[in-house]
């Protein structure tokens, strides 16, 4: 079962005519806008600058903040002077929001911002998809994002995922996708980037993982 698209819309419709800044950080398989299973979630950026607001709008339209599976009050710390992730819902549309692209720590129930210049450049460069009516981040922070997704967060590089980063490998030649890559993988980037140029993604975490050039 599939949630209605006419939450969806409301809920994109609602951010759009508010005014805060914020991006849908991942559409994985394209489930938005009609093909969102019941129980999954939307995730979304927002600014930090935009979170007290984006928390009154949510109250105003009805949104009920919930426990967050990976949040403060089941045991998770934010590190860095990160904001805490929220999670809030309504008639079964949940909505995962955070105020700094993160990733899970190597530390135990642990999260961590992705380098502030990532952060920053999301906003300069994020551009609104006229099709579907939502902000979205560019081409190349998205592509370093789900590359950090699946090697901290999932730990894996499922089929779906390598099909959403198959669309993005281009990328790899630019300067700016190396210089935003060296920021979380440091030496080990080149190793990464001949990995992804040789579509040997099922070497990349082991590899990653074991890597001693630092």
């Amino acid at each position: 079962m599939y949630i209605e698209r006419k939450k969806i819309d409301n809920f994109f419709k609602m951010m759009n005519q508010s005014k805060i800044r914020y991006v849908l950080i991942k559409n994985i398989g394209n489930e938005l806008p009609n093909q969102l299973k019941k129980n999954k979630d939307i995730d979304i950026l927002v600014h930090p600058e935009d979170k007290r607001i984006f928390k009154i709008l949510m109250k105003q339209n009805k949104y009920l903040r919930i426990l967050h599976p990976y949040g403060k009050e089941q045991g998770w710390t934010f590190l860095y002077q990160m904001d805490e992730c929220y999670m809030f819902c309504k008639e079964g549309l949940y909505v995962d929001v955070c105020f700094q692209l993160c990733c899970k720590s190597l530390m135990p129930k642990s999260w961590i911002p992705l380098d502030a210049s990532i952060n920053i450049s999301i906003w300069g460069n994020r551009y609104f998809d006229q099709r579907e009516s939502w902000y979205v981040m560019d081409d190349q922070n998205l592509f370093v994002y789900l590359l950090v997704r699946c090697i901290f967060d999932k730990k894996e590089f499922s089929p779906k995922y390598i099909k959403e980063i198959d669309k993005y490998t281009f990328l790899t030649r630019e300067q700016g996708t190396t210089e935003k890559l060296s920021k979380i993988f440091f030496k080990y980037t080149p190793h990464l980037l001949e990995k992804l140029d040789k579509k040997q993604y099922n070497q990349i975490l082991q590899q990653y993982i074991s890597f001693v050039g630092y």
